[in-house]
């Protein structure tokens, strides 16, 4: 196999190398280029282009692909267990997953604007920590915050962080009353976390309550501490389609 694909490689890159050699000599020939060389350049840089065009093609399907088979293969996995034991796989309520409260990547962009001068300058989407334990993680970078919220409290910017968030979804999902944790906050940078199942709003309700020390980090050790590492991920099946 291993052997089959670099005769492949090399086949493509002779191909290749013949249409630049002949593609050269034809713009010489034609009077288009002052020089065979010339010519060959400017077939190359076309050629690469072609290649590079391709590949953010293939790129693009292989996404939609891979999204695609996220989503559809835990479903079908399902399918089978049932269909051999005869047993449904039932979810306990409170590890229920509310589905409206799910983003696709053009609605995280546009709540990460949201921010922009409340409070941060400049937000952008930091470290796409995705969907974990019923859990969307939200990762916001910015330059630092807004001149007015410098003298802001920290509680209180959590709080407009918070309200943002809510607002969006009203907007754009017509959903009240979400719930919205912000684990980590610094002058540049905060993680926010949006539960969809009752079992991961309680968790971090009480982690919000109780443990004020770790939900209320503004150190980068917070940063790296607050969303679970990837020994202990447990991601939904409808993360193909969240951030």
């Amino acid at each position: 196999m291993l052997t089959k694909i670099i005769l492949f490689i090399i086949l493509i890159f002779l191909i290749a190398s013949l249409i630049i050699i002949l593609g050269g000599y034809i713009l010489y020939k034609s009077d288009r280029t002052d020089s065979w060389d010339s010519g060959s350049f400017i077939v190359y840089k076309k050629v690469c282009c072609l290649f590079r065009k391709i590949f953010e093609l293939l790129k693009k399907i292989g996404r939609m692909i891979w999204k695609f088979l996220s989503w559809f293969l835990p479903i079908l996995g399902i399918w089978f267990y049932e269909e051999a034991t005869g047993k449904s796989i039932s979810i306990k309520p409170e590890e229920q997953i509310d589905t409206r409260l799910g983003l696709v990547e053009s609605e995280v962009d546009q709540l990460v604007n949201e921010f922009e001068g409340r409070p941060y300058i400049a937000p952008i989407l930091g470290d796409q920590f995705g969907v974990r334990d019923g859990i969307i993680w939200i990762h916001i970078k910015a330059v630092g915050l807004a001149s007015k919220y410098v003298d802001s409290s920290s509680d209180t910017l959590r709080k407009l962080i918070k309200n943002i968030v809510k607002q969006f979804y009203q907007r754009c999902r017509h959903i009240i009353n979400v719930g919205v944790y912000v684990t980590v906050f610094t002058s540049s940078e905060a993680i926010i976390a949006i539960p969809l199942t009752p079992k991961a709003n309680g968790e971090l309700y009480q982690k919000e309550q109780n443990n004020h020390v770790g939900m209320g980090v503004s150190t980068a050790k917070g940063l790296t501490e607050t969303v679970p590492s990837e020994s202990e991920e447990n991601m939904e099946d409808e993360s193909a389609s969240w951030l």
